[in-house]
């Protein structure tokens, strides 16, 4: 990630990739103080996967709710790993973020369906809400075959 552009959360920067069965299905990049850039691919198993781009300017209530998000991210991801209860063939990914100049990164996983990592999948899906929103209430600004670039 690039040096740090400090929004009012203190989070200056987040990724968010979003997989199924070795194909990328969504994803974003936030950099401060507002931008977002919001990938999504339509039908990710098409013989030529189309993404939709969309971009977005996060608003003050925004900022504060995903550094409170990413809180909850960073308390889920403290706890020890543990799942009672599991499904396969979900959705994985990663989240990554830089807030006041540190860098940290966790796995996503829908897989969990209850315990410690159902209950980091939940936070980390809720800071993808955040940006996911705030993205899909803007135009589509561009429609690229998979592979030409994101």
């Amino acid at each position: 990630m690039d040096s740090p552009l400090q929004g009012p959360s203190g989070i200056s920067q987040a990724a968010f990739e979003k997989k199924s069965w070795g194909r990328f299905i969504g994803g974003w990049h936030f950099k401060a103080p507002f931008f977002v850039e919001h990938l999504k691919t339509i039908d990710a198993f098409a013989e030529k996967p189309v993404i939709e781009v969309r971009q977005a300017k996060l608003g003050p209530a925004q900022l504060r709710a995903l550094a409170t998000e990413i809180a909850k991210v960073e308390e889920a991801s403290a706890k020890p790993e543990g799942c009672d209860e599991r499904v396969t063939d979900g959705p994985y990914g990663k989240l990554e973020w830089l807030h006041e100049g540190t860098t940290a990164s966790v796995k996503w996983d829908a897989n969990c369906l209850k315990g410690r990592d159902a209950d980091l999948r939940a936070a980390i899906s809720a800071v993808d809400k955040i940006i996911t929103d705030a993205a899909m209430a803007t135009p589509v600004t561009e429609r690229r075959e998979e592979g030409s670039g994101r």
